[in-house]
Formats: structure tokens, sequence, C-alpha cells
């Protein structure tokens, strides 16, 4: 089951790596926004797409306030905000939202949101977590997938890429690899040294990966370019 067709599996997880200051956080929205209208992301061939109904999401950001940075992103890719749903990070339960938690699995039972959103997913890993520790991130992380099945919910998490040049897939990720390995999809985005952005479908479980997607920011909103066979290797050398 897909919850973007060939892109996001349903009820897995799917991690978005990216470059500081690459639009991370707009890209995100603009997801949410196609979804909440039921409508084709930026990247998804307007030729093949076949109609969906409209989705609910849930945002949980340490990094941006909701109302203040959040929303206005949201508007800019004309969601529909009454079908996401934030908390914002200097509520006291925000604290309590890691995802081994009753707090968080009552959340996700509750609402049954189609995708959730944990930006970046290092904030709500328990907090004696060791993340360089292959076992233990695993562990952390199997409670998503339990809940994806039994809700039907999807979840997206993001990090950072480092800056080693070396590295490629799974090495441009801090951190234990299992982050990577787990995820069913990976995005790794990036900045070429022209200044053109491009989103590298870096893995996919279950099926082919999709060719990489050069787009732009204008003002914010994450918009189409084109196509390209070269991955985030072939950017970053």
């Amino acid at each position: 089951e897909w919850l973007i067709p060939n892109w996001i599996p349903a009820k897995k997880l799917t991690l978005i790596g990216a470059e500081g200051g690459t639009g991370k956080t707009n890209i995100w929205c603009s997801i949410l926004g196609s979804l909440s209208r039921g409508e084709p992301c930026f990247f998804e061939d307007p030729a093949t797409f076949e109609k969906r109904k409209p989705m609910r999401s849930i945002i949980l950001s340490s990094e941006d306030e909701f109302a203040e940075i959040i929303v206005p992103r949201l508007k800019k890719v004309n969601a529909d905000l009454s079908m996401i749903s934030g908390m914002e990070f200097t509520n006291p339960l925000f604290d309590e939202i890691k995802i081994n938690s009753q707090t968080f699995e009552k959340m996700i039972h509750d609402y049954k949101p189609a995708l959730v959103i944990l930006d970046p997913y290092q904030s709500f890993m328990p907090f004696d977590a060791n993340l360089n520790a292959q076992n233990q991130v695993r562990a952390c992380l199997n409670p998503l997938m339990r809940i994806g099945m039994e809700t039907g919910t999807t979840f997206i998490f993001t990090m950072h890429t480092n800056k080693d040049r070396d590295a490629y897939g799974r090495g441009r990720l801090s951190g234990s690899t299992d982050t990577y390995d787990f995820s069913r999809s990976v995005f790794l985005i990036g900045k070429s040294k022209n200044g053109q952005l491009y989103l590298d479908h870096a893995k996919s479980n279950y099926g082919p990966t999709q060719k990489t997607v050069l787009f732009d920011l204008p003002d914010g909103v994450p918009t189409f370019v084109g196509t390209t066979e070269k991955k985030d290797w072939d950017f970053v050398h």
C-alpha cells in the first residue's frame, strides 16, 4: 500500500535527510498541503496521478513554532488547515511525546491521521537512547512500525545530512545506520554546486527508486523544475 504511489509507502517510516537551507520544512509542508486537498505532490507526475481522498496529518516539530512559522508555510501551499493538527513545542505536554510513550501512542490511536511528521526525529527518541547504537535505534523505532500497522498511519521523520563529501547514501546521515536501514523510503535533499535544489529518492524497499527531482523554492513554495538520473553522490562531488 502507498501513501504516495512509488514514493512513500503507507503505514511505514520514510526518512527525509536534508542539508541546511534546502527547504526541508517547505518540502514536508508541501506534501501535507497536497494530501490535505487530495491533490498530487509537486514531485508526482500529473499524467499518472490517480485521484485520492483528502488526508489528515499531525505535525510534531521541535525546530519551528507551529502557529508562527509552520502555519504560514502551510498557507503558502494552499493547505486545508482543517485537515492538519499540530502542537507548539512550548506546550508542557510536548516533552512527553516520545515514540515509545503512551502519550504519543494514544494521540495516534485517537486521531488516526494518515501521516505524522516528526521533525527532527532525534527530538522524539527516548531521553536515554544512544542514537549511535544500532540495537537501541532499531528498538526505539519498532513502536512506529507497530502503531502504523494498527492505525494505518504513515510516519515521516527528518534529520540533517552531514558534510562528509566522501559519503553517500546512508553515510550522509549522522548516527546509527539503522536509521537509514529501518526506513522503507529515503529522500536526500541538497543543493548542487550551481545552486540547483534536488530531491534524490535514495532508497525504496517496495519498488524502484524514482528519478531525482529538481526544484526551486519561489517564495518558499517547492516548484517542479525537471528530473535527472543524477543522485546525491553526483551532486556533492
